[in-house]
């Protein structure tokens, strides 16, 4: 091999090991900031919050003391639930905040929900309450320290309306929330 080959494939080589080198210490550098660092990535497993996330979407969320209504956080599975949606594992619930501590959810017939904020109301579609057994008026107060939660694709979701139409406690206790808050980026991929 010539003198210029030889210079050649060193300075491939060079760039090779060095890009490698770069590439490593910034996947180092990626992964320690997320450990170390109030952003957490989390993916998105089947439909329930279709459209807005969709099952093998990864999302970063940020680490927050409170969430507020209408946010979108990870929530820790209740242990009551696991085996309405037969699940084994410690796995995360991703929903929408629809009730905070001192809202009132109220059943209003016709795949209505009420809540009531106290100063205003707004009304959710739920058609999964066609075949619940509660009857118009029905309704439960958030307390201190819980959540009700809804997923985006009211029909494919175990959230706070199903467990309440199959009996179960529909409030996820705050301690159950972890440190997850609201999706700061959805990356599709």
């Amino acid at each position: 091999m010539d003198r210029a080959a030889k210079d050649s494939l060193r300075g491939f080589v060079d760039v090779l090991f060095w890009g490698a080198l770069a590439a490593l210490i910034i996947a180092v550098v990626f992964l320690g900031f997320f450990r170390l660092s109030p952003y957490r990535m989390i993916s998105v497993h089947g439909p329930s919050m279709e459209p807005t996330l969709s099952s093998g979407d990864l999302i970063v969320i940020h680490t927050k003391d409170k969430i507020e209504r209408d946010q979108i956080g990870v929530f820790t599975l209740p242990e009551e639930w696991k085996q309405a949606v037969a699940e084994t594992t410690d796995a995360n619930l991703i929903k929408r905040v629809v009730g905070v501590p001192g809202d009132r959810i109220v059943f209003s017939g016709n795949e209505r929900v009420t809540v009531e904020t106290g100063d205003s109301s707004f009304e959710l579609r739920e058609p999964k309450i066609l075949g619940c057994n509660l009857q118009v008026g029905d309704s439960i107060t958030v307390t201190d320290g819980n959540y009700f939660l809804a997923g985006d694709n009211r029909v494919q979701s175990f959230d706070s309306m199903a467990a309440w139409c199959d009996g179960l406690n529909p409030l996820v206790p705050e301690d159950t929330i972890g440190t997850n808050g609201p999706i700061s980026l959805k990356l599709g991929l």
